[in-house]
């Protein structure tokens, strides 16, 4: 098997995700950065179907969010650059055309706290008495 049909494929799913990204620039106006730390597959499934019709959740890779990101605020809306900073991490963008409160609101009621794990670290201030 050789490597270059699989260099192809990567890079075709590179510009795939590229082009996405810019399609979803276009189409939705709003933008909110969601932490996916911990967030199992099940779980991840039943927030894309509560905000669905809402919003729109992706996932992927930070440099390719970064660099679609930077090239499309450098084109069309240089607004977008000042949330490149903040892609970093394990993070998804949730795409909102209309109310951004309200698909906020159905994050927020999906969220679960976890029971802690060992090596993990809290998200979050643990006193221990």
């Amino acid at each position: 098997m050789s490597g270059r049909g699989e260099e192809s494929k990567s890079s075709q799913r590179k510009k795939d995700y590229y082009a996405k990204m810019f399609k979803l620039l276009d189409e939705y106006n709003k933008i909110l950065i969601v932490m996916v730390d911990n967030v199992g597959s099940t779980h991840m499934q039943s927030i894309r179907k509560s905000i669905r019709g809402k919003g729109f959740l992706l996932l992927g890779k930070n440099t390719l969010m970064r660099k679609a990101m930077r090239e499309y605020s450098y084109l069309f809306n240089s607004r977008l650059e000042s949330l490149i900073p903040l892609v970093k991490g394990n993070i998804g963008l949730v795409f909102v055309r209309d109310d951004i409160q309200e698909v906020q609101s159905l994050l927020l009621n999906n969220r679960v706290y976890a029971n802690a794990k060992i090596g993990s670290i809290a998200p979050s201030t643990v006193t221990i008495n």
